[in-house]
């Protein structure tokens, strides 16, 4: 079996250590996109604007002096692409120097054999890639830049020349679902770890303009039977038991948190949600003292409007994010969610051999919709700093 996720020191290892900070009332794990600057220009992507304003090296590395000193061991440092931050190798060896397991993310476009180097040389532990298909027309069709295909597949070998784990993220599009075979052999057999996905994300402005890509329930079905006969998932009939009332939706705001490049502290990086700004206050301030982190930190299974009584809900990877950027209520499920929820239920009574019931038949997840849906936000959905210049201006 492949693994799946990109912290690989076993899952009983990290879900006890999650289990203490949750105690704890602790972040364990910090995403920092230190720029939204990218030179690919990807269908899907969720950054609409890409010219956000930026803290400086000197405050990224308060930044993450802040961080280390609120408990948080795990890092992610992200973009855009981080390499077009010169600043970024001072940036990420701070980080090894306070003693941060550091991932990065990045296409891989400007990644050489020295540059991957010095990130071992700086503690990072792994590299994130991004791999849509292994044929050109596909992968550079998404990425809407020629040659992206070949630079992110050598990026990987060197990466991993250089002694560092790489893993790949493929959101599955759908002109690549016959692709998805190649794409697992190709990983495995290199020692790539993988992670397959179905959902795409509304931009940060929550705008319906992805929508479209959304898959439908039979699709995502498809998918996941392909995958789960090349070994990918195991081969488990639907529990039809459900989660406990006080079970954890995400650990968003939990023991997650997300950090923008001008500064401002979301739940995670798919929820929108401004709970402070580092330019202006403490992270800890932030942390113990936002009203909203609050309410994210106490948010359960129980508290979700719309999903009481699924069938779903035992294999439901419910997004809060997600539900507040297309209803402005996190606890208003998605349709797309529904989707994905569905779809995994139909797979894995295909492969598995046990049928659903007629009880989990009747209460599955409603049927989603692609129509675009516009959000009346109870919570602001964060304004980037440029942005709210120019309104201050009038222009």
């Amino acid at each position: 079996m492949i693994t799946r996720t990109p912290y690989d020191d076993g899952d009983d290892v990290f879900s006890a250590m999650r289990r203490a900070y949750l105690l704890a009332d602790k972040p364990l794990t910090a995403q920092l996109d230190i720029t939204y600057r990218c030179d690919l220009d990807c269908y899907h992507c969720y950054l609409d604007d890409k010219k956000w304003d930026e803290l400086d090296t000197a405050q990224w590395i308060d930044v993450l002096d802040q961080l280390a000193e609120a408990g948080v061991l795990l890092l992610t440092m992200s973009g855009g692409e981080i390499y077009l931050r010169k600043d970024f190798p001072e940036i990420v060896r701070h980080a090894g120097r306070r003693g941060l397991y550091t991932r990065v993310k990045t296409h891989g476009g400007h990644i050489t054999e020295e540059r991957a180097e010095d990130l071992k040389a700086s503690g990072v532990s792994g590299v994130d890639f991004s791999l849509y298909s292994l044929r050109a027309e596909i992968h550079d069709g998404v990425t809407r830049r020629r040659g992206s295909l070949e630079r992110t597949l050598r990026a990987l070998e060197v990466a991993k020349a250089a002694g560092l784990r790489t893993h790949v993220n493929c959101p599955v599009v759908r002109e690549a679902f016959d692709d998805i075979e190649d794409v697992f052999r190709y990983c495995t057999e290199r020692g790539h770890t993988l992670n397959f996905s179905f959902g795409f994300q509304r931009d940060h402005s929550a705008s319906p303009a992805l929508d479209h890509l959304a898959h439908d329930r039979e699709l995502i079905r498809e998918g996941r039977v392909r995958l789960t006969r090349l070994g990918y998932y195991d081969v488990k009939p639907v529990p039809e038991t459900t989660p406990e009332p006080d079970a954890l939706p995400c650990t968003a705001g939990k023991t997650l948190v997300y950090i923008t490049p001008d500064g401002a502290v979301w739940p995670c990086v798919n929820w929108p949600m401004p709970l402070g700004n580092l330019r202006h206050q403490r992270f800890l301030d932030i942390w113990n003292t936002s009203p909203l982190r609050l309410q994210a930190r106490d948010f359960l299974f129980q508290d979700r409007h719309t999903c009481q009584g699924c069938s779903g809900s035992s294999v439901c990877g419910y997004c809060p994010g997600d539900a507040f950027k297309k209803s402005g209520d996190w606890a208003e499920g998605a349709p797309s969610m529904c989707d994905l929820a569905a779809g995994k239920m139909l797979a894995m009574a295909d492969t598995s051999g046990v049928a659903l019931t007629a009880d989990q038949l009747a209460r599955m997840p409603k049927q989603g919709t692609l129509a675009p849906i516009t959000p009346p936000f109870v919570a602001p959905i964060h304004v980037p700093l440029h942005r709210l210049a120019l309104r201050k201006t009038g222009t």
